[in-house]
């Protein structure tokens, strides 16, 4: 499947992990639980976490009852925050072959890059991680008690 879109797989655990923290607030996840709930690598994850964390948009606990919740409201983090956290910032839009040498002055896609990088960004800008949590199906997983 072609996608004009690539996300990398760390940033999409990152936006997926999220999301289930947003829509079971009141638990705290260890990252085995993430892991299984998402089917996804633990040492992965734990790299993403460690983002995460770094970013302060989640909070650790370490202990037996330890895990991870979020840091703020659902409401207050932005895709692109977790996005960045992960990925780094988005960078300029430029010549899709890293080089600017098209013949005519303007680029060969007629600023389209530049347009869908705009875009991207101010999408991912303005939606919420509640809206994201909103439109997952992971708060039909269940894990123990979630």
């Amino acid at each position: 499947m072609n996608h004009l879109l690539r996300i990398s797989e760390a940033a999409s655990l990152a936006m997926h992990t999220m999301s289930l923290l947003a829509r079971h607030q009141k638990q705290r996840f260890s990252n085995q639980q993430m892991a299984e709930l998402l089917d996804a690598s633990e040492h992965s994850l734990a790299k993403v976490m460690q983002r995460l964390n770094r970013a302060q948009l989640v909070e650790s606990q370490r202990g037996p009852t330890g895990g991870f919740t979020l840091a703020r409201s659902p409401e207050e983090v932005t895709v692109l925050e977790i996005f960045e956290a992960v990925d780094g910032p988005i960078g300029k839009a430029g010549c899709l072959l890293g080089k600017g040498q098209c013949v005519s002055e303007g680029c060969l896609l007629g600023g389209l890059v530049v347009k869908v990088h705009h875009l991207i960004r101010q999408e991912f800008g303005q939606t919420t991680l509640a809206t994201l949590a909103e439109s997952m199906k992971l708060g039909d997983l269940q894990y123990g008690n979630a």
